[in-house]
């Protein structure tokens, strides 16, 4: 987080809290949908929904909403700014610390309270490219120079300028595409986390660690996994893996299901759930079993080989 939070910050957490929203939206979806295919059954999780910061922001009563309007007003400022969202702001992810500076507010993120600053707002906003600026560009023999505004709003020879869109218009509009392109996409996450803040080897601090861990969504990630299953395989790869655990070969069946079934009841599993075409397991610990008793088949099968003679 910068410094001092101001316009540009609130663009990044606002961004953050629809990434969160959306991973969290898709994750439940791809549990839900999975267990609804399996014909597992599914206990509804409570998870913390950042759906209501988000309309903070983006809604038609939200911060962009006021910023736009005072970005509009010829003699619109920060202070007329703040006023105005601070009398019509209820909601209460909004928040107008009693004993800080006059231009200062909070919002209560997912991850935790950020203070914000309305210095500069209103003109980082506004789009202060004016027509000439433009025309000289597109005008330009330099190539570089005639790209820069072509898709601008000047950029376009009607005769008429309309006034351009503000920053957090196109803004938001941007992340309301980037929503879109990644609902449509199969996601795969990658979680960075930073060890500690002195950038040195072997050095763990938990306190940053867990910061971070909060930040991220993992937590939510987490209670999600935890409320299903954590474990899943397809019937076929389990048997062909988990076999070797059942107390006698005898039992087993070319029937993938009902070896699947059998291992477990074999290793004293409990908790799990036969799909269709999986096989679901509540403790992880269950699986830690099944590889300690996989691990141990083979080393009893090391010594049964016969040795090499010299």
């Amino acid at each position: 987080i910068l410094g001092v939070n101001g316009f540009e910050q609130l663009c990044i957490n606002y961004t953050n809290e629809k990434l969160h929203q959306l991973f969290i939206q898709l994750t439940l979806k791809a549990e839900q949908e999975e267990y609804k295919r399996e014909g597992i059954r599914w206990e509804k999780v409570k998870y913390y929904n950042n759906k209501p910061i988000c309309d903070l922001v983006e809604t038609k009563r939200g911060i962009f909403a006021f910023l736009d309007d005072e970005s509009i007003y010829p003699n619109g400022n920060d202070k007329s700014l703040f006023n105005k969202m601070k009398s019509g702001l209820r909601q209460p992810e909004f928040i107008t610390p009693p004993k800080g500076p006059a231009t200062q507010f909070q919002i209560k993120h997912y991850a935790g309270i950020v203070t914000y600053d309305v210095a500069g707002m209103v003109e980082r906003n506004k789009d202060t490219v004016y027509p000439d600026i433009v025309a000289l560009a597109n005008s330009s023999s330099n190539p570089v120079a005639q790209t820069l505004f072509v898709n601008h709003q000047h950029a376009k020879k009607t005769g008429v300028f309309k006034r351009a869109p503000t920053t957090c218009t196109q803004y938001k509009k941007d992340v309301d595409q980037l929503m879109t392109d990644l609902s449509k996409c199969n996601q795969h996450y990658i979680r960075c986390i930073k060890p500690n803040g002195s950038k040195r080897p072997g050095m763990f601090e938990r306190d940053l660690t867990l910061e971070q861990v909060r930040y991220l969504g993992m937590l939510e990630t987490v209670k999600v996994r935890r409320a299903g299953y954590a474990f899943r395989m397809e019937f076929e790869r389990f048997t062909a893996k988990y076999k070797c655990c059942m107390n006698g070969m005898d039992e087993y069946e070319p029937d993938t299901y009902r070896t699947t079934y059998n291992i477990l009841q074999s290793a004293s599993v409990r908790d799990f759930e036969m799909g269709k075409s999986k096989v679901f397991i509540k403790d992880a610990k269950s699986i830690l079993s099944l590889e300690d008793r996989r691990k141990q088949f083979w080393e009893d099968a090391r010594y049964m080989l016969p040795e090499e003679e010299d």
